[in-house]
């Protein structure tokens, strides 16, 4: 998972990867991507929003992409 992360840094930039954050749920929209929604860990409270073109679920057996997926 590091190498992961430190990749996604050098390639991305520090500024683009947000820490703290869990995805709640998302929507993809065929043809425009997916809009990711978020909560923050600490205090569940939602934080917001995002749209992008790819969702990459690296999160694990209890990632929320993976059960909406595969709710069996």
């Amino acid at each position: 998972q590091m190498l992961l992360f430190e990749t996604a840094v050098e390639r991305l930039g520090a500024d683009r990867i947000e820490l703290g954050m869990h995805l709640e749920r998302f929507e993809s929209e065929p043809g425009r991507g997916v809009r990711v929604h978020f909560r923050t860990r600490g205090n569940g409270a939602a934080l917001r929003s995002v749209e992008a073109r790819l969702l990459v679920a690296a999160d694990g057996i209890h990632s929320a992409v993976r059960g909406a997926l595969y709710p069996g």
